[in-house]
């Protein structure tokens, strides 16, 4: 069974499977990219039918965008991470490089 039968399944919409399926429109990447006029012209004819399916795109790019924000907000961690690191070093080279200074002793 294809994501987009499984997708229209969970809907309870399974009579446009094959059409769907005749049309191409198997993944879930598919069904996002459809419009209320590609709807149309697949049949799918009934407001609160159209609806469903716009409801489930919607909420599919509201999923996507939280998941590359919440990858974007580790990243910025992970970077913040690096950043304190190398922070660390340079002070720790700074400090080497103070006792050789006090200490008297040339370069």
């Amino acid at each position: 069974m294809t994501r987009a039968k499984k997708i229209l399944k969970s809907l309870n919409l399974s009579h446009y499977a094959k059409i769907f399926d005749d049309s191409g429109i198997k993944s879930s990447e598919d069904v996002q990219l459809l419009s209320r006029e590609d709807l149309l012209a697949l049949g799918v004819v009934k407001i609160g039918e159209r609806n469903r399916i716009c409801a489930w795109i919607e909420n599919q790019k509201i999923i996507s965008s939280n998941t590359i924000h919440s990858s974007l907000k580790y990243d910025a961690v992970d970077d913040t991470k690096n950043c304190t690191q190398n922070n660390e070093e340079k002070v720790a080279i700074v400090k080497r490089i103070c006792n050789i200074v006090n200490q008297g002793t040339s370069f």
